[in-house]
């Protein structure tokens, strides 16, 4: 799939190393960079004034940290904030560091998580050394998230045959395990690659979910997701509300064995069909098997856009310019 339109991360007033960045060539030669779709923000212009982080301020981090489509001279960062209810836009420190004390630090910079992107933060980031690990943080005022370590690909046309990936996928079902080696020391790995499915569009249906607690979820905004009746006769809900779909990101963000692996290893990711709808084909889903219309081109927006939100890839189109004022 590809997608239709791109929309927020959060918004990025860069001082060091950043900028838009591809990502396609990592699967296809094996150590450059990323294939699929990637997104970019609108970038905070240098000198932009900053705003200020309030005396007493302090936020969570639910979501830990994710580094994203890894190049050879970059990568591009996330993370989300949970601020004080009624908090203004959130300015966010990021940095890039070649040791985890964060005493030799590469490139940093300011961003500012805001509500319209869900406080999630994303930013691409260039100049960095090839084939090198590196650790990087973000901090609001002195409150820092936690640390993630992250790998930068080897440069185009270099042997690939001792790099080792990590596969995932389907992250509805037991994936609690996978996540847990995957971010072992002994797994050796070099990066991490979604292949989708990183989160199921439904929740209760009977057929298939059924499992851990941790992540059932009841949708906050139940009105606007979509009724359907399970085999057994039991009603659950499917996600089509922009807050439905970022609620999806938020419940399997919280799993800490997943946000160990993200922590740990650089990702490459791509989508399937329940980031969107079971079985669909474009905007169109199928839980109806063709008896009713269930084109739906909104709810396809709403999918992509908390995609986007939620996933550490860059969109590098230099002719897009993410605005929050404007829907995607």
């Amino acid at each position: 799939m590809s997608p239709t339109t791109p929309p927020p991360p959060g918004t990025g007033d860069v001082v060091a190393g950043a900028g838009p960045i591809g990502r396609r060539r990592f699967l296809a030669l094996l150590g450059a960079a990323g294939a699929a779709v990637a997104v970019g923000g609108r970038l905070r212009p240098a000198g932009a004034q900053t705003p200020p982080v309030p005396n007493g301020y302090v936020v969570a981090w639910p979501d830990g940290v994710i580094a994203g489509d890894p190049t050879p001279d970059g990568t591009v960062l996330w993370t989300r904030v949970e601020p004080p209810a009624g908090a203004e836009p959130v300015p966010v420190t990021w940095e890039v560091a070649a040791d985890d004390a964060f005493t030799s630090i590469v490139a940093g910079g300011v961003a500012v998580a805001e509500s319209s992107a869900d406080w999630t933060v994303k930013v691409p980031v260039t100049g960095l050394a090839a084939d090198g690990w590196l650790h990087y943080r973000f901090l609001v005022g002195a409150d820092a998230g936690p640390v993630g370590r992250l790998r930068t690909a080897p440069p185009a046309g270099t042997p690939t045959a001792s790099l080792r990936f990590g596969f995932a996928s389907c992250q509805q079902r037991g994936t609690e395990r996978v996540a847990q080696r995957a971010a072992s020391e002994e797994a050796g790995l070099d990066f991490f690659v979604h292949l989708g499915d990183y989160v199921y569009e439904t929740t209760g249906d009977s057929s298939f979910q059924g499992g851990a607690k941790e992540r059932a979820i009841e949708f906050d905004d139940e009105a606007g997701a979509i009724p359907l009746v399970g085999s057994n006769g039991s009603t659950y809900y499917a996600a089509r509300s922009l807050d439905n779909y970022r609620q999806l990101y938020r419940t399997v963000r919280g799993d800490a064995a997943l946000q160990a692996v993200h922590e740990r290893l650089a990702m490459v990711a791509v989508w399937d069909d329940h980031e969107f709808s079971d079985d669909c084909w474009g905007s169109v889903a199928t839980y109806h098997d063709g008896r009713e219309d269930e084109l739906d081109a909104a709810r396809r927006s709403a999918a992509n856009q908390a995609w986007f939100e939620y996933m550490p890839v860059d969109y590098a189109d230099p002719g897009y310019t993410y605005d929050p004022a404007v829907a995607p």
